[in-house]
């Protein structure tokens, strides 16, 4: 099987995406196209994400209980 044979040009989308490396999901009859995003690097959270986060000022982390 040749995995590229998922991959999706984004200059193949008539929508407008964010930059990444995309490839096209199952079909749905609900959904003209069904778009998944390879994760990077760059996609992991900062040390200390939590007190810089408005949710989890406002909620509290649920990892641990929330507020």
């Amino acid at each position: 099987m040749d995995v590229d044979s998922d991959v999706v040009n984004a200059s193949d989308i008539p929508i407008p995406i964010p930059p990444g490396k995309w490839r096209k999901g199952i079909s749905h009859p609900k959904a003209k196209c069904i778009l998944l995003r390879f994760s990077t690097r760059t996609d992991k959270k900062r040390p200390q994400a939590e007190k810089m986060s408005e949710y989890y000022k406002k909620y509290g982390n649920p990892n641990y209980g929330g507020k």
